[in-house]
């Protein structure tokens, strides 16, 4: 009682610690008590209907205190494998949950590139099968705690992250949710012109301008020239734009020179690059926003129509909408913001400007980050954030996640592919390491002591049938003299035995899966001081059925072996035992 009561206040303290085995104990005499009044009460019972095997049986168990003490025994042992049993399977599941969290696939690889473009390219170089995703992470705070960011390649979502409680169907439903359709990016590269009717232009020059965005950097506006009233294309080389091109963000317009207002009505109707025409939506009218202080009016068709009215003082920017408005996330923990049940919030992404995000599903954890954090798509977040900043300039972590499946020369393969490994981790090693630290061992050896203690129950058993041997044979012997068949006492005890271990079998699991129920939440599982907060109850194809089949293997011989020695007694000759 004191133990329980010390446990119920905190489990982690020594006493409370004795629970499992002073409940092992309790449980033997209770077990013992039981059998006694049990035997007691079918006594009575096989007394009025003539059970001679179950009065047999139930007289030897209710009379001789040698039955209760190894009931008492055996219960005991059998409670104490119980609990080691159930810790071991406990702690292994927990070991194997902790290690599936803390990674997020079955190898991860820590990389260093020069942005997250780059290292999507290095890893459909090295993997074109899609046995491996780039991932990108990040930290910010808020309200004191960290709030974690990860990014990842949602497409490959499903097939390659390890992410407990979502199976792969349901993750791929979220990964869905976290792509939503928006319209392809405007690839440019080489020259870019622009066709343009120009009217109503004001007294201040205006100059034209492309905003592209190269992976990796910061926007830059490309100028295209000073616009004149009429029909006339503009055109600008572009910047170096690597293998994929550059993105056109937008089309600027600003004064050029003196400081003041401007005007100008401008009809946009071909947008080229190299030579080709890009297909821009003009007709589309959520294709185009206007972005800029002052009077700024968008109106869509086979051409798009810029007027700029009043003076406008400062640039106009006609963006092209190639992103959703928010970020669709998975959120796990509270919302970072200030009304945490809300779905939609605004906090920092990849970029130095809040992004907005909206909550599509709430997760208990996010692989790899914990309890807290936001997973989205790793190509939209680049997408949205490279509107305003360059992601060089702020601190992210480069990983390539892997599935079983994954080649084994990956980390070579992106070496090659301009990809430096730094790192490389796995679910299997991650679990060799931590079936090494203390509290596996502690567990593995609370398991080998109890398995000794069944063993030494079981040859406890054997030893006092072998002891009582020459009292039985004389008692069965009378038996037989006095008219009592063989069958009839060989069927009074295998009940005998039947009751003798058979309690103490269910007695003793009962009370070893109660003490680890009670007492395992305030044990580490996985690590010295850390608590599991939610452990996992499910015992699989672990200890558990290998010791009960051994505890039931090893009492069933004992029996058999108790049930062998007065075999003689139960064969002799009739008049042998007269004699």
């Amino acid at each position: 009682v004191a133990s329980l009561v010390v446990a119920a206040g905190d489990r982690t303290s020594g006493l409370a610690m004795l629970a499992p085995a002073l409940l092992a104990v309790v449980a033997g005499i209770a077990a013992a008590r039981a059998v006694r009044w049990w035997s007691a009460l079918r006594l009575r019972l096989a007394r009025r209907r003539g059970n001679l095997p179950g009065l047999l049986s139930a007289a030897h168990l209710s009379r001789r205190p040698a039955g209760a003490r190894t009931v008492v025994v055996v219960t005991a042992a059998v409670a104490l494998l119980s609990f080691a049993a159930v810790a071991w399977d406990v702690a292994a599941q927990a070991r194997h949950d902790h290690a599936v969290d803390r990674l997020g696939a079955d190898r991860v690889y820590s990389v260093v590139a020069e942005h997250p473009t780059a290292l999507r390219q290095a890893v459909r170089a090295a993997d074109p099968d899609g046995t491996a995703m780039a991932v990108v992470r990040s930290s910010e705070q808020y309200g004191g705690q960290p709030v974690e960011l990860l990014a990842v390649e949602t497409p490959l979502l499903a097939d390659i992250a390890r992410w407990r409680g979502y199976h792969p169907d349901r993750a791929a439903e979220v990964a869905a949710a976290l792509q939503p359709p928006t319209p392809a990016a405007l690839s440019v590269s080489g020259q870019l012109q622009v066709a343009a009717e120009v009217s109503d232009l004001g007294e201040q020059p205006v100059r034209l301008s492309a905003l592209v965005s190269t992976p990796g950097q910061p926007p830059q506006a490309v100028s295209l020239g000073t616009l004149s009233e009429g029909s006339a294309t503009y055109a600008a080389g572009l910047p170096r734009c690597g293998g994929d091109g550059c993105r056109l963000l937008g089309l600027v317009l600003g004064r050029s020179g003196a400081a003041g207002g401007f005007t100008a009505t401008v009809e946009i109707s071909r947008i080229s690059s190299g030579g080709n025409a890009l297909t821009a939506g003009f007709d589309d009218p959520d294709r185009w926003h206007a972005g800029g202080a002052g009077s700024v009016t968008l109106t869509p068709g086979s051409a798009l129509t810029v007027e700029v009215g009043d003076g406008q003082d400062g640039d106009v920017v006609a963006q092209y909408v190639d992103t959703a408005p928010a970020l669709p996330a998975v959120l796990a923990g509270p919302a970072p913001a200030d009304q945490p049940g809300g779905l939609g919030f605004d906090f920092p992404g990849f970029a130095e400007r809040p992004e907005s995000f909206t909550v599509v599903d709430s997760a208990e954890r996010l692989p790899r980050v914990g309890t807290r954090g936001l997973l989205f798509d790793l190509e939209r977040a680049v997408s949205s954030a490279e509107r305003t900043a360059a992601l060089s300039e702020r601190t992210l972590t480069y990983e390539v996640w892997a599935s079983d499946a994954a080649p084994a020369d990956l980390a070579q393969r992106l070496t090659a592919a301009g990809v430096s490994v730094q790192g490389a981790e796995s679910i299997s090693g991650t679990l060799e390491q931590l079936t090494r630290r203390a509290p596996a061992l502690g567990f593995w050896l609370y398991l080998l002591a109890a398995a000794a203690a069944v063993a030494l129950a079981a040859g406890m058993v054997a030893l006092s049938s072998r002891l009582a041997v020459e009292h039985r044979m004389s008692e069965l012997a009378a038996l037989r003299t006095s008219g009592v068949g063989a069958g009839v006492l060989r069927r009074a005890l295998l009940r005998e035995q039947v009751a003798l271990l058979g309690w103490p079998l269910l007695i003793g699991a009962g009370a070893g899966l109660a003490a680890a129920v009670l007492m395992l939440p305030g044990i580490p599982l996985v690590e010295v001081g850390t608590l599991t907060a939610l452990p996992a109850y499910r015992i699989g194809a672990g200890a558990v059925p290998v010791a009960a089949a051994a505890t039931v293997i090893g009492l069933a011989a004992a029996a058999l072996r108790a049930l062998r020695l007065p075999h003689r007694a139960l064969t002799r000759p009739r008049r042998e035992a007269q004699w």
